[in-house]
């Protein structure tokens, strides 16, 4: 069955994909008559009235209307002409009393080509873009929806695999499409979990968890598939140190380990070290999910360095990327991952 691109979206922030809505801002400008003087007018404000770092987006003049950018009013800073006239009189000579006014202006920078179409209408601005964030906004993201490598069809091959494994553990053994599209509509049922590595294209594992009376409250897909990791991780370590040192250096060596009392600092010193190696378990992965994470889960994957997420369906009530809070777009996090819902 082929499906449509479409049922691949990004979960991006509002203030990305909202191209109407943007904070705006008051600005004092006014009319040069004299536009022969302009280049002089620019260079006096870069000098005695330069504009903040926040509104450096912003062009000093509006051409189409004859206007200049004279001051941004902030909170920090209220507008009144007299006594503008007497701090800037060499700037303040240059303009007609009536020729200024107070109008609004964007208060942020464009982030998108869409924003920055619908901003430059209100007051001239600069704009950078940024080519891979427009590729997900037009879903043109070669990795993602291209038809190079079948990328789409691939991403739809293993969110089937997670349905498939969630299938497995139900009753009805059937395989079918729309058996497996009403289990993840189900709020209680069967979670799968997928990882898989883009470096070498290969998985890496896959878990299921179950709802059910006594389940363990940690024991979600999320949950099973970072801890099955960690023990895969442990063994091969062990099995590296017996190759080098031997069954019986390994044993004695976990003893003496035992007994040391490691010093506060040494523990710092320690934990510092792991993360200039950059050793966290899912760095470089990507996650296939039945459902929507939960926030416990959520930030277990904001903890092991996950590096996109993709699901399936939404979970109201307890989702952490989508449904009850994005905790992928909190800023204070150390870490951020890119998510999307893959809705078949």
């Amino acid at each position: 069955m082929r499906f449509d691109k479409s049922c691949l979206r990004p979960i991006l922030p509002a203030e990305v994909t909202d191209a109407e809505n943007f904070p705006l801002a008051d600005a004092v400008v006014g009319k040069i008559e004299d536009k022969k003087s302009l280049s002089r007018v620019l260079k006096l404000f870069g000098e005695k009235l330069p504009l903040g770092e926040e509104f450096q987006f912003l062009k000093r003049v509006n051409a189409a209307k004859g206007l200049v950018l004279i001051c941004i009013i902030g909170e920090s800073f209220q507008f009144d002409q007299d006594t503008w006239r007497q701090e800037h009189p060499e700037v303040a000579a240059l303009f007609d009393e009536t020729s200024i006014s107070v109008q609004k202006v964007q208060g942020t920078q464009a982030r998108t080509r869409a924003q920055w179409m619908a901003m430059k209408k209100i007051w001239p601005c600069k704009f950078h873009e940024d080519k891979a964030l427009e590729s997900l906004l037009c879903r043109e993201t070669e990795d993602l929806w291209g038809d190079k490598d079948d990328a789409f069809s691939r991403h739809v091959d293993r969110m089937l695999r997670v349905l498939s494994l969630c299938q497995e553990q139900c009753s009805d053994e059937s395989t079918a499409l729309t058996e497996i599209k009403s289990l993840t509509q189900k709020k209680v049922g069967v979670h799968g979990a997928l990882l898989f590595d883009p470096a070498t294209q290969s998985q890496v594992l896959e878990v299921t968890s179950k709802d059910e009376e006594g389940r363990h409250s940690l024991r979600h897909a999320v949950m099973e598939a970072i801890a099955t990791l960690a023990e895969r991780h442990r063994e091969t370590e062990a099995r590296a140190l017996k190759e080098s040192q031997g069954e019986q250096g390994v044993s004695e060596l976990m003893k003496e380990d035992s007994n040391k009392t490691v010093p506060e600092c040494e523990k710092e010193e320690i934990g510092s070290t792991e993360k200039k190696d950059g050793s966290y378990l899912c760095t470089g992965l990507d996650m296939y999910l039945s459902h929507e994470p939960c926030l416990m889960c959520s930030m277990a994957l904001v903890h092991a360095r996950i590096r996109k997420v993709f699901f399936c369906t939404e979970t109201p009530g307890s989702g952490g990327l989508v449904s009850v809070a994005r905790l992928q777009e909190i800023k204070s996090i150390n870490h951020s991952f890119e998510v999307f819902q893959l809705k078949l």
